[in-house]
């Protein structure tokens, strides 16, 4: 089924190796997108241990989408801004629609998604 070979993991043909930050790094993530905290944390972890690597953990910025983007006290965003997005069957499927909009809000203002 399509569902089991999702379980097993997408690869994506020509997906790049391991890559390493160049400096700080903002990372927007949207807690309606089910899946993504894990990943989130793994991404940040991964940030210290890349090779040739200038960013430390510490360097990587974890910010609520919702607030960063459409906040009304929002701090501005700094370094390098990238939404983060977690792909699974459920990624558009939240209640309030808050992971499309927010998506849309990242593309309109050229965050890489």
């Amino acid at each position: 089924s399509r569902l089991a070979e999702l379980d097993a993991g997408l690869m994506v043909p020509r997906q790049p190796g391991p890559c390493a930050f160049s400096g700080p790094v903002t990372i927007l993530a949207c807690r309606d997108n089910e899946g993504f905290f894990r990943l989130v944390e793994e991404v940040k972890t991964a940030a210290g241990e890349g090779r040739d690597s200038t960013a430390s953990a510490g360097a990587v910025a974890i910010r609520d989408a919702e607030e960063a983007l459409e906040g009304n006290n929002a701090a501005p965003l700094s370094g390098h801004v990238t939404f983060l997005l977690y792909l699974n069957e459920k990624t558009f499927l939240d209640p309030g629609g808050a992971v499309a909009r927010l998506v849309q809000v990242a593309m309109d203002r050229r965050i890489a998604v």
